[in-house]
């Protein structure tokens, strides 16, 4: 065989060789075809790990992070087209947090998860808290805050019931109402914190109380099963004048600035009755109604009747009058 011959023979084999290569890779793309053809479900891997998982748009920006944080938890953010940081949700040692943040970062809207329960928490623009409410063992608490982040309203829930305050600018509490075992509670304070009026309500009675700045009474009223009670005080919180009710009968008196009584006048069994005091304290006049009629009578510095008027028994009158040893002289219709 010559030399060409040998050439010819040694191509023929190599484009053989060529084609049943071509015809194996041929073979092979269209088993896969068939397969991926056949099968409706794409396999995908079941779990994934990973320390950080970097989210893209179509510029290859990152606009999204999973993570693990630095308290041992996870940590998912979001963030706007110019790539703050404007949604975090992440874990610590106390829980969940949730963070809604502006475009500038700063949070607008917090909500976390604490040892007595969950919290919430709103900001204005400038970062300062406006509103927070958060749950505890005994209920929820609420706060509403001014512009510059003090709490100016306060509600809450007490083992005996809601609360609820209100604070002026210098954070003087200026208004509370609460719930009690006994019923209700309402306070209003000055501009100073000092409390000025009271009011509560209890299972059987109400009572209402004013004082001054100096914290002395001056006006109380007070309810009770038996009847009502009032009392009006000076600016010393001395009593100056008292009423009440008790069992259907009144009763009124007025005193002096050191607490004497001066005057006083009420209803009885038989009808009224008045009375009126020196300086002393000492009774000097008194008069009442009796079941024939009235009585009438004068008192002496000492203390001695010295003058008597009243309608006695027979429906007739009776006058008196006597000296400090109780000598004297009566007038009746049969004396002579």
């Amino acid at each position: 065989m010559d030399a060409a011959v040998e050439k010819r023979l040694e191509a023929l084999e190599r484009r053989v060789y060529r084609q049943r290569r071509a015809l194996i890779l041929v073979t092979v793309a269209l088993c896969a075809v068939v397969t991926l053809s056949a099968s409706d479900t794409v396999q995908v891997p079941e779990v994934v790990r990973t320390r950080q998982l970097l989210v893209v748009n179509a510029d290859d920006e990152v606009v999204s992070t999973i993570s693990a944080n630095e308290a041992g938890g996870g940590r998912l953010d979001v963030l706007n087209p110019s790539g703050q940081r404007v949604f975090s949700a992440y874990s610590d040692e106390h829980g969940g947090w949730l963070v809604v943040a502006a475009n500038d970062e700063k949070p607008a809207f917090v909500a976390s998860s604490m040892e007595e329960g969950g919290v919430l928490s709103a900001y204005d623009a400038a970062g300062r808290i406006g509103f927070c409410a958060s749950a505890t063992r005994t209920g929820g608490r609420m706060g509403i805050a001014d512009s510059t982040g003090q709490a100016m309203v306060a509600a809450s829930v007490t083992e005996d019931g809601g609360a609820l305050a209100a604070y002026n600018n210098a954070q003087q509490a200026i208004f509370g109402a609460r719930a009690t075992a006994d019923g209700g509670r309402l306070e209003l304070a000055d501009r100073s914190g000092q409390t000025v009026i009271t009011a509560n309500s209890a299972a059987d009675a109400g009572s209402l109380s004013i004082t001054s700045q100096a914290g002395h009474s001056m006006f109380s009223a007070r309810s009770t099963q038996e009847g009502g009670w009032l009392e009006v005080g000076n600016p010393a919180g001395q009593t100056i004048f008292a009423a009440s009710a008790v069992e259907g009968e009144g009763w009124l008196g007025t005193y002096s600035r050191t607490g004497q009584p001066l005057f006083g006048a009420g209803s009885g069994r038989d009808g009224g009755w008045l009375q009126l005091y020196g300086r002393d304290a000492q009774r000097v006049f008194r008069a009442h109604a009796t079941a024939s009629g009235g009585w009438l009578s004068i008192t002496s510095a000492r203390g001695n009747d010295v003058v008597q008027a009243y309608t006695d028994h027979d429906g007739s009158g009776y006058i008196g009058v006597f000296a400090p040893d109780g000598q004297g002289r009566t007038l009746t219709p049969r004396s002579r």
